[in-house]
């Protein structure tokens, strides 16, 4: 009896999780590359790939302590640039070092539309120009983010 009990919690406890999020768009970590182990691929190097992989997972973080801070708040806060983002999201564990990319950059961050960017500049350091190409193998093109969810990011092997 208490084991069908604490499987019945359980299941209710996903339901409810899974409730939970339906309402709220969740940031999503981008697709991993291929099963590729010990592969540098076309991203370039071993460091480039660790860089890369800081600064998604950086860049995962701000955007579900921001998705947190405005469901907290049931509004959207508006930052104008890094700084005010580190103020905002301070309470919830944000340091200086969240705010740099993994080669040792600031990111760029704006509100574009009502909606949070959080952009790294890549490898080179240089803004890309154009449409955000979602899946790149180029370490040098920018890695963004916008509202939770990659738009343009580098595919590394976990």
């Amino acid at each position: 009896m208490a084991r069908r009990l604490a499987v019945m919690l359980i299941l209710v406890s996903l339901a409810l999780a899974g409730l939970a999020a339906c309402g709220r768009n969740q940031p999503q970590a981008p697709p991993a590359a291929g099963d590729q182990a010990g592969s540098t691929a076309a991203s370039g190097t071993t460091d480039d790939l660790a860089a890369e992989r800081v600064t998604q997972e950086r860049m995962l973080r701000l955007a579900n302590a921001f998705e947190d801070e405005a469901a907290a708040r049931r509004a959207v806060p508006e930052v104008e640039d890094a700084g005010e983002l580190a103020q905002l999201l301070s309470h919830r564990g944000v340091t200086a070092d969240s705010l740099v990319d993994g080669w040792g950059r600031p990111f760029e961050v704006a509100m574009k539309d009502g909606l949070l960017e959080i952009r790294s500049l890549g490898r080179n350091g240089i803004p890309d120009q154009g449409e955000l190409l979602g899946a790149t193998d180029d370490p040098d093109a920018d890695i963004v983010i916008v509202d939770g969810t990659f738009e343009q990011w580098h595919p590394i092997q976990h």
